[in-house]
């Protein structure tokens, strides 16, 4: 049995190649029949993001049929030649594969590093197969152990700490200077991409007044019902400054949009409360001659650059750490896949060996009646532990051979020594665990 990744990400593949052979949500059940149909996997896991593509497959067939396969289907789906996307194809087999997907689950295959949002949709991938019958033991247990894997790098590490895009450092510093967010009143300037990000990271942080300003108004309205938000039109946002005590800019206006002489009233008529402006529009939307006026205090992309690449950096310095975390978990992943070659054989020898001790217990305490129930369970208990204490080295040695890749000899060699293929009866095993 073999486990296959193979995919495509924004490292290896531009968009106009990630685009062609990305699945909506509505496909992929299609999708896993189908591949599971080509390559005959048992099972099956299609991860799609707007940075990667990749599937992950569980077959008997060797690892060259495997690819071969896994590439027709992809070109078929699509309907693109595999000439036109196979040398933007990473391909990871065994704990490769295992590997692979933990560095995903966890953050450290992302295009902005320690980013929380892949963990989800891989949990979403998993889950959307799971539930249409495409999952099964091996890859439950690898998705779930990837999932452990990221929670625990996320716990033990600081590789999430510190915003590292402009949008979510401009609420970080939002959440500096205010603290808890829920009872601040906020203005966006601009209906834009950039405006939405940041519009949305202040949602998540529990800002819940948020005041959208734009020159096209059906823009503004729309994106404050889409958060929840007023919309304010554009000729009228300083009237309404007023009363908010975080403004974050970012329109694409060739020139000022709030000048010192704007602000000056603005001022008066909060009696000099403090206001904080955050400019993260290039060209800038503010003048940076607002700065002089009392209380007003102003930070431009350049502040929130700054702190983004410290927070990258400090990242970076994370790594190692994660790395060694998952260097760990795919190790004990390895002994637990090539255990699974020597368990038939322990659950038979258990058996075999409770069998007899059984029988003979029986045997035994028949011809000693002037025994308690109490002192016949003494008896019973201390055969019990007698073959658990024989079983104890062998079995270890057993797991440590199979962890080395030589389970399947060994499991063949105890199988006759025990003639363990030999029909004893049809008696249960009992729990031989102390």
């Amino acid at each position: 049995m073999n486990i296959l990744t193979l995919g495509l990400n924004h490292l290896t593949a531009p968009i106009e190649i990630r685009e062609k052979l990305a699945f909506s949500e509505s496909q992929i059940p299609v999708a896993l029949t189908r591949l599971r149909e080509m390559t005959q996997a048992s099972e099956a896991v299609i991860l799609t993001t707007c940075n990667r593509v990749e599937i992950y497959i569980v077959a008997d067939a060797t690892v060259s049929e495997m690819i071969h396969t896994t590439k027709q289907f992809l070109a078929e789906f699509h309907q693109i030649p595999i000439s036109h996307f196979a040398l933007n194809l990473y391909i990871h087999h065994g704990n490769g594969a295992v590997r692979h997907l933990f560095r995903v689950a966890a953050s450290l295959d992302s295009m902005v590093l320690g980013e929380a949002q892949i963990l989800g949709q891989v949990k979403e991938a998993y889950e959307l197969a799971k539930k249409t019958g495409n999952t099964g033991f091996m890859l439950n247990t690898v998705f779930q152990r990837a999932f452990n894997v990221a929670k625990e790098i996320r716990s033990k590490t600081d590789i999430g700490k510190g915003a590292v895009s402009i949008s979510s450092v401009a609420v970080e510093l939002a959440r500096k200077i205010f603290g808890e967010l829920s009872n601040r009143s906020v203005m966006i300037i601009g209906a834009g991409e950039m405006s939405e990000h940041t519009l949305r990271h202040l949602v998540d942080a529990g800002a819940s007044s948020v005041i959208v300003s734009n020159r096209n108004y059906e823009r503004a309205v729309k994106l404050a019902a889409a958060y929840r938000g007023q919309a304010e039109r554009f000729d009228t946002c300083f009237n309404r400054m007023v009363d908010v005590d975080i403004v974050i800019s970012s329109t694409g206006s060739p020139r000022f949009i709030i000048r010192k002489e704007d602000m000056l009233p603005v001022m008066r008529a909060r009696k000099h409360k403090p206001i904080f402006l955050i400019d993260i529009a290039v060209p800038r939307d503010i003048d940076p001659q607002v700065e002089s006026l009392d209380n007003v205090y102003l930070y431009n992309i350049d502040h929130l650059q700054q702190v983004a690449n410290n927070n990258r950096a400090l990242r970076q310095q994370e790594l190692a750490k994660c790395e060694a975390i998952i260097d760990k978990e795919v190790q004990e992943f390895n002994q637990w896949y090539h255990a699974l070659a020597v368990t038939p054989v322990i659950k038979k020898l258990n058996a075999k060996l409770d069998h007899i001790r059984l029988k003979e217990l029986e045997k035994t305490l028949y011809q000693l009646d002037e025994l308690s129930p109490e002192q016949k369970e003494k008896i019973g208990y201390l055969t019990q532990r007698i073959m658990n204490q024989f079983l104890n080295s062998p079995l270890e040695q057993l797991k440590k051979r199979a962890a080395s890749g030589n389970g399947i000899i060994y499991s063949q060699v105890v199988t006759e020594l025990f003639e363990l293929e030999k029909e004893t009866d049809n008696a249960e095993p009992q729990n031989t665990s102390e």
